[in-house]
């Protein structure tokens, strides 16, 4: 082999290498900005999914939230326009969302006009049960949603939902509610009406007794 045609292959080797680790530079570029482009896609994507959630989250709400008024216009009737105010007064006091006062007063509303109460009269009732509610709530580290529930659940017969919260509405603690207040029934014979009312009365009494009347407004500053 001739000096020049040696030196020939020398150098064309030399430039395949040359090459050659050009093509795996590119090649490790290449994956890296892959890598990088798939990323910032993830990035994009969750930022994106994160974005969406959001926007279905807050029509849920917004739905949620007419679908309340609407059914607090329609058990309210004539009396709405006073039970709405009382619900902005109490939610401002309490630190609660207005649409959940609302919902609260709706259950109570429906609760006394099913038991056969005119419409005043329930307004009035359900703005009392509805304060008296987030008290027993905040007294006893319950959820409002809690407290609501047992109320209705108490008030229709269900005694032991509040036993442990030291209220005794079973049959023997009406019955002397009844003597007591003069009135002439016993459980056996008195109204639905009547017991309803003699255990709202014993609900209000015993919270009264053990100070958790007004515990609500009392702690709304407390975390």
């Amino acid at each position: 082999m001739s000096k020049v045609k040696g030196t020939a292959i020398i150098k064309l080797k030399l430039d395949d290498a040359e090459l050659n680790r050009g093509l795996k530079a590119a090649q490790d570029n290449f994956k890296r900005l892959g890598a990088n482009i798939a990323k910032a896609g993830l990035s994009l994507v969750a930022i994106g999914g994160a974005g969406i959630a959001g926007f279905f989250a807050t029509a849920k709400a917004a739905g949620d939230a007419q679908e309340i008024i609407s059914r607090f216009n329609a058990v309210f009737r004539d009396q709405a326009g006073g039970a709405r105010e009382f619900a902005k007064i109490l939610a401002n006091d309490v630190g609660r969302a207005e649409t959940d006062i609302l919902d609260a007063l709706s259950s109570y509303q429906a609760f006394f006009v099913g038991l056969g109460k005119g419409s005043a009269e329930s307004a009035k009732l359900s703005k009392e049960l509805t304060a008296l509610a987030i008290d027993f709530a905040s007294f006893n580290n319950i959820t409002d949603g809690d407290a609501q529930r047992r109320f209705i659940s108490a008030l229709a017969g269900s005694s032991e939902v509040v036993d442990k919260y030291g209220i005794n509405l079973k049959k023997a603690a009406l019955d002397n509610f009844f003597l007591s207040n003069g009135i002439d029934a016993t459980t056996a014979t008195a109204t639905e009406q009547q017991k309803v009312m003699a255990r709202l009365a014993i609900i209000t009494e015993s919270m009264g007794s053990q100070g958790a009347v007004g515990d609500a407004i009392r702690t709304s500053d407390s975390f």
